[in-house]
């Protein structure tokens, strides 16, 4: 309503009509057929600062602990677990992030499960540094893989699920010292 009224009496900047539009804000949801929802504006005032935070930093994966973001990130995340299902405050009912919503945070790269990408980056890299190197021995001070050198201990002393052990193996990794753990 805020963003909408501004418009109306002429208070908003072109620039900022530009960046609400470029994210598909509905300036008149009755005409546009679109259900009114609370806090409409707010949301979209978040998406905006959303892609202004992508377009300085190259991604949308704001933390809810950068102290600087710290409000972003926490309605980032909110945006996360609405996808999966939020129970609704004061009921057991569920509440889903709606699509739109969900297809414009797409558009801006968010990435839903971030222990999921994390697990992909890293065994993407494993398997780079197999291609370059030919093997898995990776050495703490390597400037470009060391990160690599705690992920392989980690999963040598604390096991990792069947499902990633297959993977690893998959890239070439003997797995036979690896033991398996629970999800």
């Amino acid at each position: 309503l805020r963003m909408r009224g501004e418009k109306r009496k002429d208070n908003l900047s072109n620039d900022h009509i530009e960046k609400l539009n470029s994210i598909k804000f509905s300036w008149d949801p009755r005409k546009d057929g679109r259900i009114r929802r609370k806090r409409d504006d707010e949301w979209f005032e978040m998406l905006l600062e959303l892609k202004e935070f992508k377009e300085i930093h190259g991604h949308a994966n704001v933390s809810q602990l950068d102290p600087e973001h710290k409000k972003l990130g926490r309605w980032l995340n909110d945006q996360r677990l609405y996808k999966k299902g939020r129970k609704q405050k004061g009921t057991d009912q569920l509440v889903f992030l709606p699509d739109d919503r969900k297809e414009l945070l797409e558009e801006v790269g968010v990435i839903w499960d971030m222990k999921q990408h994390e697990w992909k980056t890293k065994l993407n890299l494993l398997s780079e540094y197999y291609q370059k190197k030919g093997d898995f021995n990776v050495k703490q001070a390597d400037a470009e893989y060391g990160a690599l050198y705690y992920f392989l201990r980690n999963a040598r002393i604390k096991g990792l699920p069947r499902h990633k052990l297959y993977e690893l193996a998959n890239i070439g990794l003997d797995i036979s010292e690896l033991k398996v753990t629970e999800e």
